[in-house]
């Protein structure tokens, strides 16, 4: 198990929740070709966009952003953030919204 992705010198420093960076993730899984499919998280990915791979498929869409989202004099109940569990075999993110995010 692997508890942090691979990260990379970034090209210029940026700002990400609140704390400048100078490394940036590396987006490995669209080119995993492992042998065993691979379940990842902790990227807090946009919920509108699907990252997978044939070999890997992510089940967290910012949903530790929920915090900032419940704070925001805006916020209507409904979060944007969203986490999702695998259904397999048929490789299906299923969120907690029970909306699914097929492969």
């Amino acid at each position: 198990m692997i508890t942090s992705g691979i990260e990379k010198k970034a090209d210029k420093p940026f700002e990400a929740s609140g704390k400048w960076r100078d490394l940036d993730r590396v987006h490995w899984w669209k080119d995993y070709q492992g042998p065993q499919y691979c379940v990842f998280g902790h990227y807090s990915m946009p919920t509108g966009q699907s990252y997978a791979g044939q070999q890997a498929r992510c089940v967290d869409f910012a949903v530790a952003k929920r915090w900032k989202e419940r704070m925001a004099a805006d916020f209507s109940g409904e979060f944007q953030g969203k986490l999702g569990a695998l259904r397999f075999p048929e490789r299906v993110v299923v969120l907690d919204d029970g909306s699914k995010k097929a492969p």
